[in-house]
């Protein structure tokens, strides 16, 4: 059985950060990871952030691998080359409801008999967790089916608040486990070098359905989010395209994109920045060529594309 751990959170909890520590300690200890990337319009961006030799890392684009992306999932899974020692990573977008998703891939004829355990880990900001306004409940929602829980951002909070969060989320989860990347690391190693229990069935309720196989009415917060993609100018200036971003509005809850800078020739960086203003906006070089045209995926709500689109060809 091949380990399958889903990794959930809001955006910008820190999902894509713990892959890349999770993956050189997977590699490090002998396990073949494959990585599942789902994101708004472009997951190719994150992709070329973790490439390396000989890893697979895998775009899924759309709006949530719990609906609209579920079949591109279900069919790259089934894909999927056998091996000993794998372990497979999927990314869910920051506005997927995991329960939803856990019991499709639980009755799904692709990971059945293939696929197992199937853990999930919730990334949680302790700055911003419950400050979402009408975006809380959907929070909640990744945090509810969580086997394990990773808090983040804790050099922006006090120990006061962090311990609010903790008693937070273990009021609403009290199952899940509180862990970090090590930790992570060795439970997915143990479970390629040990054979894994058999899954037990999902919980029904009456009627004989599984209790996530119904779509929640609160799943539907995760649409209202828009996202659009703005080409940049193929080089421009680091201080002026990174106030541009930190210039955005509140609407926008994240940004995220590739750009080449007058200041470096020939590098790529790879642009973000999350609604958590007190984090301005940052330029990591990436380590291989990501052969995508510049540009930059703005979610967010009520986002108009024209205005952005107008402002980036002024960065040139």
């Amino acid at each position: 059985m091949t380990p399958l751990l889903l990794i959930s959170g809001f955006l910008g909890a820190g999902k894509t950060s713990l892959l890349r520590e999770l993956l050189p300690r997977l590699e490090a200890g002998g396990a073949t990871p494959h990585v599942i990337l789902n994101d708004h319009q472009n997951a190719r961006i994150d992709a070329s952030s973790l490439r390396a030799p000989g890893r697979a890392i895998q775009p899924l684009t759309g709006s949530c691998v719990c609906c609209d992306s579920l079949a591109s999932l279900r069919e790259a899974l089934g894909a999927m080359p056998e091996g000993p020692r794998q372990i497979v990573l999927l990314e869910a977008s920051g506005t997927s409801d995991p329960g939803t998703l856990l019991v499709q891939l639980a009755t799904s004829p692709e990971v059945r008999g293939r696929f197992g355990p199937l853990l999930q880990v919730t990334m949680v900001n302790t700055q911003r967790w419950q400050r979402r306004f009408w975006h809380n409940e959907l929070e909640r929602l990744q945090v509810r089916t969580a086997s394990h829980l990773v808090t983040t951002w804790l050099d922006r909070v006090d120990e006061a608040r962090h311990r609010h969060v903790l008693e937070s989320l273990q009021q609403l989860n009290p199952r899940a486990m509180q862990t970090n990347s090590a930790s992570l690391g060795t439970l997915l190693l143990h479970h390629v070098r040990a054979p894994a229990p058999p899954a037990e069935p999902p919980t029904a309720t009456r009627g004989g359905k599984p209790s996530y196989l119904s779509m929640s009415p609160d799943h539907g917060l995760a649409h209202d989010f828009v996202a659009t993609t703005v080409d940049l100018p193929p080089v421009v200036d680091r201080d002026r395209l990174l106030a541009w971003v930190d210039s955005f509005p509140p609407e926008v809850l994240r940004c995220k994109g590739i750009a080449c800078l007058h200041d470096t020739p020939g590098a790529e960086f790879l642009v973000e920045k999350t609604d958590d203003h007190k984090w301005g906006a940052t330029a990591l070089m990436l380590q291989q060529h990501s052969g995508l045209t510049p540009s930059l995926v703005i979610i967010g709500v009520k986002l108009d594309r024209r205005e952005f689109q107008a402002q980036a060809a002024m960065l040139a």
